[in-house]
């Protein structure tokens, strides 16, 4: 919280000074950088002169346990479906950057289309592929760590809790 308020107040007060005319800051101090750092700062000396109690502990480790309420296999699929159209979006946008924009770009500044994937253009439409691949690939490991993990450990407390005729033993 503390990191917070002072990246705030380290960006709002020198942008306010500059606005009102009271202070012209140099390029390699924009105010969106000094709030930044002096966030970090903030961040850095109070985490090494406090202590985390066992309440904050708490708290946080409740934080990554999946609500019950969303451990069903039919919102985990869904979830899922959702990742994997997000990481083929960033394949199908990309392969249409190529084809619909770089490719003609090329031809109209008479470049050689051999040459595509090296250009800055290439590095554009890599980074669809990278930033949507990416989100993807997070969203996929979370659920696989958070939702499925918990599915698999219900299934095998039910499969445990059933007696030799198949009844169940208690219900869960």
């Amino acid at each position: 919280m503390w990191g917070i308020i002072s990246g705030f107040l380290g960006n709002v007060i020198p942008k306010l000074l500059s606005l009102a005319g009271v202070v012209e800051w140099p390029v390699y101090l924009d105010p969106i950088l000094i709030g930044a750092i002096l966030s970090l700062v903030t961040v850095l000396c109070v985490s090494r002169y406090t202590q985390v109690t066992e309440a904050e502990r708490e708290y946080r480790a409740s934080l990554f346990v999946a609500p019950a309420e969303d451990v069903e296999p039919g919102k985990i699929a869904g979830t899922l479906k959702i990742a994997y159209l997000t990481g083929a979006f960033g394949l199908l946008s990309a392969a249409l950057l190529i084809v619909l924009f770089i490719l003609p770009y090329r031809e109209i500044k008479g470049l050689p289309p051999n040459g595509v994937w090296f250009s800055t253009e290439a590095a554009l439409a890599g980074s669809w592929v990278l930033t949507f691949g990416f989100c993807a690939y997070l969203v996929i490991y979370g659920v696989r760590r958070s939702y499925l993990r918990r599915l698999t450990d219900r299934g095998n407390s039910s499969a445990h809790n059933e007696s030799a005729s198949g009844t169940p033993l208690h219900r869960d």
